[in-house]
């Protein structure tokens, strides 16, 4: 019996759904930080997040990108 899960799901398979199924958890984690929930409760895991802190950087990321893209402009003309 074992002979025969051994012919038909070979190394191949097992690495495809090993790799499917880190893909999905590592999406799953991106979109939970991408969110701007402060709270996340699953099963036993309990994240609390200071949101406030993260809304401030990324204006400052945005601000400076704009920056940068207004003094490209000013450059190329």
């Amino acid at each position: 019996m074992s002979d025969y899960w051994y012919n038909t799901f070979d190394g191949v398979f097992f690495i495809s759904v090993g790799t499917l199924l880190f893909g999905a958890i590592s999406l799953g984690i991106k979109y939970c930080l991408k969110s701007k929930c402060d709270k996340f409760d699953c099963l036993c895991m309990h994240i609390h997040r200071n949101t406030a802190d993260e809304v401030i950087i990324e204006e400052k990321e945005l601000e400076h990108l704009r920056n940068t893209k207004i003094e490209n402009n000013l450059e190329n003309l």
